[in-house]
């Protein structure tokens, strides 16, 4: 993603590497897979939504913490905490 380029001075921070590092590698997994999904079923589009709203979540996220601007980071955060939880519930129904 390009916008990765642009990252703040705060990405030097070990915990900043380490949830970059992370998210990174399991959305990378995810498009990996993703091409190999069963596209003949409704809950199929659902979730790929879902984790697309997730990916631009967090890439927010992770570019606000980069520049240490903590309120909008911890606003995302409690984004993709509920998006987290919305989606557990739909996978289970």
């Amino acid at each position: 993603m390009r916008a990765f380029e642009h990252l703040g001075d705060y990405k030097a921070n070990p915990a900043f590497d380490a949830f970059h590092a992370l998210s990174v590698r399991a959305f990378s997994l995810y498009h990996e897979s993703i091409t190999e999904a069963e596209t003949s079923r409704p809950l199929t589009d659902l979730t790929r939504r879902m984790l697309y709203v997730a990916e631009a979540s967090s890439a927010g996220l992770r570019l606000a913490a980069s520049w240490a601007l903590t309120h909008p980071a911890f606003s995302l955060c409690r984004d993709r905490y509920e998006q987290c939880v919305r989606f557990s519930w739909l996978a289970r129904q």
